[in-house]
C-alpha cells in the first residue's frame, strides 16, 4: 500500500505561479504516505528528507523537527494571497502543454475566485485595469515583486522618483509656476490632478529631460 501511495520527491519552485497548489497538494499526499508507516520509532523528519530534492532541503537543513520543517516549506511556498497579486497570477497564467481547454479554463476560475472582483464604476474598473497591466508590463522583475507584495495597491501609489528625477521635477515645477504655465491646485482631490513622468533625453543638451503628466 506504501508503494502506491509513495509521493513523488518535492522540486517545486517556491517562485512559480503554481507553487502554492503543487505545495498543498504535495503534503496532502505526503500526509496520506505518512499514515501507512508503523508508527513505531517513526522519525517523520527523516523522511521527509528522503522526498525532498537537495534544492529544497536547504531550507529545512537547520531543522530538526519535523513540524518546524512542514512550517517552515509552508512559509516558503504559501505567499501571502492578496488582490493585486491575485490578479497578476490571474493574467499571467498560460495554459500549460499538458492541459486541456476545459482543464486551463477551470484553472482560470479557481484562480479569479482570490481577485475580489466587485461591482465598480467604469473609472476605478479603468484605473485597476491600469495598474494590472502597468505591473505586468514592467522590464524589472525585482519593482514587479516589490509591487506583488502590498496588498492593496493603486497606480497613483505605485511610482517612486529617484533623487535625481525628484530634483529635475521640484526644478522644473517652479519654473512653470513662474512662467505662469501652471497655477497651485486649492484642492488635493483635483479632478485635474496626475503624476508626473520623468522622460530622459539622449543628453542634457540637444535632448534633455522632459516632465509630462500621465493622465
Amino acid at each position: 500500500m506504501d508503494k502506491v501511495l509513495r509521493p513523488s520527491r518535492l522540486d517545486t519552485d517556491p517562485s512559480s505561479q503554481d507553487a502554492s497548489s503543487d505545495w498543498l497538494h504535495w503534503k496532502k499526499t505526503f500526509e496520506n504516505f505518512i499514515a501507512t508507516l508503523p508508527s513505531e520509532g517513526l522519525d517523520k523528519y527523516v523522511v521527509l528528507t528522503n522526498f525532498v530534492t537537495p534544492k529544497i532541503y536547504q531550507y529545512i537543513a537547520d531543522v530538526t523537527e519535523y513540524d518546524l520543517a512542514i512550517e517552515t516549506l509552508g512559509k516558503l511556498f504559501l505567499k501571502p494571497q492578496n488582490e493585486v497579486y491575485a490578479r497578476h497570477v490571474l493574467a499571467t497564467r498560460n495554459q500549460h502543454p499538458s492541459e486541456s481547454v476545459r482543464e486551463y479554463m477551470q484553472v482560470l476560475r479557481t484562480l479569479s475566485k482570490d481577485c475580489n472582483f466587485q461591482q465598480v464604476a467604469a473609472v476605478q474598473h479603468q484605473s485597476e485595469y491600469n495598474r494590472d497591466s502597468f505591473i505586468r508590463g514592467l522590464r524589472s522583475s525585482w519593482m514587479r515583486q516589490r509591487l506583488l507584495e502590498n496588498v492593496t495597491l493603486g497606480l497613483v501609489r505605485s511610482r517612486k522618483y529617484s533623487q535625481e528625477d525628484r530634483a529635475f521635477i521640484n526644478e522644473e515645477v517652479r519654473r512653470l509656476l513662474k512662467e505662469g504655465i501652471i497655477e497651485p491646485s486649492q484642492s488635493s482631490q483635483s479632478p485635474w490632478r496626475a503624476q508626473v513622468v520623468v522622460v530622459k533625453g539622449e543628453n542634457q543638451t540637444t535632448y534633455g529631460n522632459r516632465l509630462f503628466a500621465n493622465y
